[in-house]
């Protein structure tokens, strides 16, 4: 009797042991909302992925893609799968899909990138610790070395800055901006709109009083709200400039912008130190290294603006063929 009980217990024994070698041994899996689908989301996405297939391998990574194209409700839902889905991590695109996740989630493990403000915007206690489940990379442009560049390489003295109406990330940014108006003698208009049509509308009226329009690192520019306010100026002869690389080929003359795939393999990096055991508050969140002038040839040519001298890496970059 007592040998058949300790074959039963070392069966148990084997057999949980067993079934925690399988979980090790099974793919991390990854819940990850783009937000939206432009150049630059893919682009930090692309790099993410490699982040962790550097590491795990492509059969030791599961990823679980979602779009929930810029949409609130969306994105609740897409995070709602995921925790039932038990991924064993969220990667989250933007400040307002990186604020849902952490809404709904706060024990699992999420990562954030495109997020230019995170401390402002309360995703994370300071840039060396969290203090919570989060941790991530900001998309962040000085505001005043985009300022500089304008001035420095345009006449323009009226500046159109069109930003979506409310949104913490544009209207941290339009402050900032403004600090910088009387050093450089340069004037800005504020152009908010909550939604494309209310864009297109806002833009028209003002283009006639300013000499250029800025398009905020928001959500809304990211997701249409570019072409629209580039094409009013183009058609108006008036040049446009963005802090992201998409927006320069859309059409604006050029863009002080961060590495969108150099982002998202950063914040692949922070994933695999958290799938390795590592909790996120532990780990600092990160500006991007690298910053470049992206210029678009044929809208400078347009404008006919001379970019010699510009002493940051300077990449000349086609209009893309819609």
């Amino acid at each position: 009797m007592k040998y058949v009980a300790i074959v039963f217990v070392v069966l148990v024994v084997v057999g949980t042991l067993f079934a925690l070698s399988i979980s090790l041994d099974s793919p991390k899996k990854i819940g990850i909302s783009t937000w939206g689908s432009n150049e630059d989301y893919q682009l930090n996405l692309q790099g993410f992925q490699d982040a962790l297939k550097s590491e795990f391998g492509d059969e030791g990574i599961e990823f679980i893609i979602k779009n929930p194209n810029a949409d609130k409700l969306s994105q609740l839902n897409i995070v709602k799968d995921f925790d039932k889905q038990n991924v064993d991590l969220v990667y989250t695109l933007t400040t307002p899909g990186t604020k849902i996740a952490q809404e709904m989630l706060n024990k699992k493990p999420i990562v954030f990138s495109s997020v230019t403000f995170p401390v402002e915007a309360k995703i994370v206690d300071s840039m060396k610790s969290s203090k919570n489940n989060l941790v991530g990379t900001s998309n962040y442009i000085d505001a005043e070395e985009q300022i500089k560049k304008i001035t420095e390489n345009t006449d323009v003295k009226n500046l159109a800055f069109v930003h979506r109406t409310h949104e913490i990330n544009s209207m941290i940014q339009l402050s900032l901006f403004e600090n910088y108006l009387e050093k450089y003698q340069i004037s800005l208009t504020e152009v908010p709109a909550s939604n494309l049509e209310e864009l297109e509308e806002r833009v028209n009226f003002v283009i006639d009083s300013v000499d250029g329009v800025y398009l905020a690192c928001d959500t809304l520019i990211q997701t249409g709200g570019d072409i629209i306010a580039i094409n009013i100026a183009t058609e108006n002869k008036k040049p446009s400039f963005s802090c992201v690389k998409s927006g320069v080929e859309n059409g604006a003359v050029f863009g002080i912008v961060a590495d969108n795939y150099r982002l998202g393999y950063e914040s692949g990096l922070k994933a695999v130190q958290i799938l390795n055991g590592e909790h996120p508050s532990n780990i600092q969140s990160s500006f991007p290294e690298i910053q470049t002038i992206i210029v678009n040839k044929e809208a400078a040519e347009l404008f006919e603006m001379n970019f010699e001298g510009i002493d940051t890496d300077l990449e000349y970059v086609g209009v893309l063929e819609k």
